[in-house]
């Protein structure tokens, strides 16, 4: 199945002939309007929006890390100077 087939699939349009992206990243369904009622126009939109939730994904995925690194250690220190 070529890339263009499948990324269609990715794109929805509404009654009101809007269309609406549908990504799945990171296991998480993320559905956005992409705001216009041309193929040509939610093509290219759908590739910016891909492209921005994955970014913003990794983003969270690596700032997340680090909050639970300091809230273990600092969970480790306060068990030490109270025992």
């Amino acid at each position: 199945m070529a890339k263009n087939s499948i990324r269609q699939l990715d794109l929805a349009r509404s009654i009101s002939r809007t269309y609406f992206a549908r990504i799945r990243i990171k296991g998480k369904l993320i559905v956005k309007s992409l705001k216009t009622d041309s193929i040509a126009v939610a093509k290219l939109r759908l590739a910016d929006l891909e492209k921005d939730e994955r970014q913003a994904a990794e983003h969270r995925d690596v700032r997340g890390h680090g909050e639970n690194d300091v809230w273990r250690l600092s969970g480790s220190v306060s068990a030490t100077a109270s025992g």
